[in-house]
């Protein structure tokens, strides 16, 4: 899915969405995401993607996942895995549309 975060768009994979009501009685309403990030340029002439990483505090790197507000998201979006290497995706802007 495609994401809004200011200025700048982001990709990211939806694992789950939930509500919750905080102590004043209002609803909140988020999904549980992983993160995608650019990728150096592969074979095809789309934007390459993989997946994010983010270190934890004993040093490790872990896959980077979130949670965020459900209104962040834009939409779908169809990505394509890269033949050639796991893990690596191309976003195509104009399929799905």
């Amino acid at each position: 899915m495609l994401l809004r975060s200011g200025e700048e768009d982001w990709f990211a994979q939806l694992r789950l969405v939930f509500s919750c009501t905080d102590e004043h009685g209002a609803e909140h309403r988020y999904a549980f995401v992983r993160w995608l990030c650019e990728a150096e340029e592969g074979e095809l002439p789309m934007q390459r993607l993989r997946w994010a990483t983010t270190t934890s505090p004993s040093g490790a790197t872990i896959a980077w996942y979130n949670v965020i507000d459900i209104c962040s998201i834009k939409g779908p979006v169809l990505l394509q895995e890269d033949p050639t290497e796991d893990d690596y995706f191309y976003y195509n802007k104009y399929v799905g549309r």
